[in-house]
């Protein structure tokens, strides 16, 4: 899939260098909440994650980002 914007938003898929983004996010509690904890507590964790998702073929995550400064948002 390729990125797909909005006046406001884009969604494009999950990239490694997310994995900063990826660390703050599933670390919220809503996530651990609603989701679960997923192990990811450092840098290492959330680069491993990310290579987890892109490694498996049936399996997408996409990142919504802010369109005029790319900030994730989720």
């Amino acid at each position: 899939m390729n990125r797909i914007s909005t006046a406001r938003l884009g969604i494009r898929p999950i990239e490694r260098l997310d994995s900063d983004f990826m660390l703050r996010l599933v670390n919220t509690e809503g996530w651990i909440r609603f989701i679960g904890d997923r192990n990811v507590h450092s840098q290492a964790d959330a680069e491993g994650y990310i290579r987890r998702i892109l490694d498996t073929s049936n399996f997408y995550y996409n990142v919504v980002e802010l369109e005029d400064t790319s900030v994730p948002i989720g």
